[in-house]
């Protein structure tokens, strides 16, 4: 079953289960400011995904940012 979750996730590109956080938490992980996490989303560098109304971040395309060091 692992294996067709992975291929579920693959195939729809985006990661079932990645956690999401409020802009504030990216904005202390990336060390910017929230005006600039604002400027990432525009720019399609960052992906708002909303839970209900409230708009969070994708950990993995956080940690991804970190990891290339932008």
């Amino acid at each position: 079953m692992s294996t067709e979750l992975g291929t579920l996730q693959q195939q729809s590109g985006s990661l079932i289960g990645d956690r999401l956080v409020k802009k504030s938490v990216a904005a202390v992980k990336l060390g910017i400011s929230l005006r600039t996490v604002d400027r990432l989303i525009q720019k399609g560098v960052l992906e708002k995904v909303f839970v209900g109304s409230s708009p969070r971040l994708r950990l993995s395309q956080l940690d991804r940012l970190v990891e290339r060091g932008s």
